[in-house]
């Protein structure tokens, strides 16, 4: 589980089930879930959203229907039949949480060894996905000519994300 900024760059990552507990089930029980869940991490205050609001609005994460609702943790509406404006906001959030998606989608195009099964140890294992992690966050936040993330390779079927 991980998070990632705008850029595709990865920003938190949580390597510890090994594909046995579902999204929901991991978060709650990961350092990170927990702090969240707490309001215990080091969030920006919430502040207007444009000039002259007195309303603040705060930072948040975006998750599927796996996660809680909660004030930095946002989830689509649950259920079939709702309102257009629900609708909207659930087509809205899901195209905010593509930016995860697209973001393992790179890093399993290029470091191939995210593709398939590791075979080795747990600790090596978790080494070498963090190793990728932060190889990928080094060429993403200094790659100019964009030679490892073309402008169209996040939309690019071929590439998207379907599981690590």
């Amino acid at each position: 589980m991980a998070t990632c900024d705008a850029k595709y760059t990865f920003t938190s990552a949580s390597i510890e089930s090994y594909g046995s507990q579902r999204d929901g089930g991991l978060f709650q029980h990961s350092p990170f879930g927990q702090a969240l869940l707490a309001n215990e991490l080091p969030l920006p205050p919430s502040f207007p959203l444009w000039i002259g609001s007195a309303e603040p609005f705060p930072y948040y994460f975006v998750g599927d229907a796996a996660f809680p609702l909660k004030t930095n943790l946002m989830r689509p509406f649950p259920g079939l039949r709702m309102s257009q404006s629900k609708s909207v906001f659930n087509y809205r959030l899901s195209r905010a949480c593509r930016v995860i998606e697209n973001a393992f989608g790179i890093l399993t195009a290029r470091w191939l060894v995210l593709r398939t099964t590791i075979e080795c140890s747990p600790e090596n294992c978790e080494k070498i996905v963090l190793a990728c992690l932060a190889l990928h966050n080094f060429v993403m936040l200094n790659d100019p000519k964009r030679w490892y993330c073309p402008e169209d390779f996040t939309e690019n079927p071929e590439f998207q994300y379907v599981g690590i």
